[in-house]
């Protein structure tokens, strides 16, 4: 009888062991599909992950990320703790459903989880059994033996559904992480080379002067909607003859007008590889604009606010050269297309002009 009483106590420690492992490999599911979700989310989106470490979830798409990548699980694994502890007290049991349920609420479901799944597995079911024996002499109804039975194996069949749904979940997650990280890897080391590219796309002087003009492209202009661009400086001949051939005496005009055509430029040339490298084009625009007024149209005195004549005069030579850039009905549905995919962005800290103007005589 001894050596019975010790097995059983050896059996039921070796329970225990594998119960409170299992209990912590479940969990570890808590740390490693968020792990895998936000790894994701830096890969796209860096500015979501900061805002959610500094403010917490601060839009739909924000709380979406964090039911569908962080909260599924706990809620998950709450859910079968009520349920399965209900279970139990219809059985007899002595147990609290709602509060398992409110221990399992992170970060307590690291310490109740284990505690619940030792009880439930080693204890509760070892103390049905028991009551199952001793009331063998009692009278039961069948019906009473039926939803007994049933409960059990509900239950149980509950927890097997559980833990394959979570063995398949972890498997996508691991598919997920091995096929689809790299190409999100990928995709953000090609944004910065482009955007690198973007930033390093200047003018020279060169350009301002007469000794790197192309020659006329003619009926090869408007063929394609990037046009022509001989001298590969970035920008479309036709639109650089035409700010020389309007502007011959003044080659500060020249030097400001062809940097905006040239950001306007980038949008046909520069690879869209996402929102990101877009937002850095329309940056160079916004700067190359800033150029032009500030140099051609310069303000009175820092704080002055312009004049109607003023903004009036630099609209001119914005459309003059706008004018020229989308001169087809295909460049401007281009530039429609690409002005959609822009996000939002702050003004660039870059100096203004790609080009000292001041060293330019007129």
């Amino acid at each position: 009888m001894k050596q019975y009483i010790q097995e059983m106590r050896w059996k039921t420690f070796f329970l225990g062991l594998r119960q409170f492992i299992l209990a912590f490999i479940i969990l570890f599911g808590i740390l490693i599909f968020p792990a895998v979700g936000i790894k994701a989310l830096l890969q796209v989106n860096e500015k979501m992950v900061y805002l959610l470490s500094i403010v917490g979830p601060y839009s739909v798409s924000s709380w979406l990320f964090l039911l569908v990548n962080v909260l599924w699980y706990p809620i998950a694994l709450t859910v079968w703790v009520v349920r399965d502890a209900m279970k139990f007290k219809k059985q007899g049991i002595k147990t609290s459903p709602f509060l398992w349920g409110v221990g399992t609420i992170l970060p307590t479901i690291i310490v109740v989880f284990p505690i619940y799944f030792i009880l439930s597995e080693v204890v509760w079911r070892r103390r049905l059994a028991i009551n199952n024996i001793n009331g063998m002499g009692q009278e039961i109804k069948p019906e009473q033996q039926g939803e007994a039975k049933k409960g059990f194996v509900s239950s149980k069949r509950a927890r097997e559904i559980f833990l394959s749904g979570v063995a398949i979940a972890f498997v996508v997650y691991v598919v997920y992480a091995t096929a689809i990280l790299p190409n999100l890897s990928h995709t953000k080391q090609k944004t910065e080379e482009q955007v690198a590219k973007i930033h390093a796309t200047k003018l020279t002087l060169d350009d301002v002067t007469e000794k790197n003009l192309p020659p006329d492209p003619g009926a090869d202009a408007d063929k394609t909607v990037q046009g022509v661009d001989v001298n590969r400086n970035s920008i479309r001949d036709d639109v650089e003859l035409a700010i020389f051939r309007e502007y011959p005496d003044s080659a500060k005009t020249r030097a400001v007008l062809l940097q905006y055509a040239l950001a306007l430029q980038m949008e046909v040339m520069q690879s869209v590889v996402n929102e990101e490298t877009v937002t850095e084009v329309v940056r160079e625009q916004s700067r190359a604009r800033l150029c032009v007024s500030d140099t051609l149209v310069p303000r009175k005195s820092p704080e002055s606010s312009r004049s109607s004549e003023d903004i009036e005069k630099i609209e001119t030579f914005i459309n003059f050269v706008r004018n020229k850039q989308l001169n087809t009905d295909i460049r401007k549905k281009a530039r429609e297309d690409f002005i959609k995919i822009i996000g939002s962005y702050t003004e660039s800290t870059n100096k203004k002009c790609d080009i000292d103007y001041t060293i330019i005589p007129d």
